[in-house]
């Protein structure tokens, strides 16, 4: 144990009177010293806390600032993906619209073919009938005529 040190204080009647009825069973001694330490460690405590307090505040600052910053590149990346997705989506649905398209227009083609194909043996047969090379002569009258009517069509479309 260690031993103690004598200090004389003064105290007014008053704060006497206060401390002994504060103290109450306890020895008055033992309460002042007790209220001694208390008062030292709340004052430590204010000095730390006007330490401590900055630090912690930085501290916290700048994990916030990092979470933040993670979170960003987190939506960045998010964002990215969605993007990446719905491009695809497009490009699949335009190939898909494109595809249907397509075949449709072969279709069309395929059915233009048949039907010229025929019209020209039903007109054939009709002619040949009566003159067969009046029909021949017809037939490549009709060819030709055909050929140069698509070539001149495809060349105004060029220009």
């Amino acid at each position: 144990m260690r031993q103690k040190q004598q200090i004389s204080l003064w105290f007014d009647p008053t704060t006497r009177k206060l401390i002994t009825e504060l103290a109450g069973s306890q020895h008055t001694n033992a309460f002042i010293e007790e209220l001694v330490q208390h008062e030292a460690a709340r004052r430590k405590g204010e000095l730390l806390d006007t330490k401590i307090l900055p630090v912690l505040r930085a501290m916290i600052q700048q994990e916030f600032l990092g979470v933040i910053a993670q979170l960003q590149t987190q939506l960045r990346e998010e964002v990215h993906r969605e993007n990446q997705e719905n491009k695809a989506d497009i490009v699949a649905e335009m190939k898909a619209r494109e595809r249907r398209s397509d075949d449709r227009l072969a279709g069309l083609i395929i059915r233009a073919i048949r039907e010229g194909g025929i019209s020209r043996r039903m007109l054939f047969t009709y002619l040949a009938k009566e003159d067969a090379s009046f029909a021949m002569e017809v037939y490549e009258d009709a060819r030709s005529k055909v050929g140069k009517d698509i070539a001149t069509r495809f060349n105004e479309a060029d220009a």
